[in-house]
């Protein structure tokens, strides 16, 4: 979105599910086998090194886009 001097980039990332099936099965059960508690800081230093990047080639590709 656009900000002052920029763009702000917002993520959110939701885990589990909302519904009683979800709160009863899923998230107790089938979530932790596919998505570890050890893997949440894992991917969220992933997505900051990721974005972090973005500075370094997005101004350009704009940029050349907006020619």
């Amino acid at each position: 979105e656009p900000a002052d001097g920029g763009t702000r980039y917002r993520s959110r990332m939701e885990l589990g599910a909302d519904t009683l099936f979800g709160r009863v099965l899923f998230n107790r059960l089938i979530r932790p086998m596919i998505f570890s508690d050890l893997m949440g800081p894992a991917w969220l230093m992933h997505n900051v090194e990721e974005v972090g990047n973005l500075e370094h080639f997005l101004p350009a590709l704009y940029a050349r886009e907006a020619r």
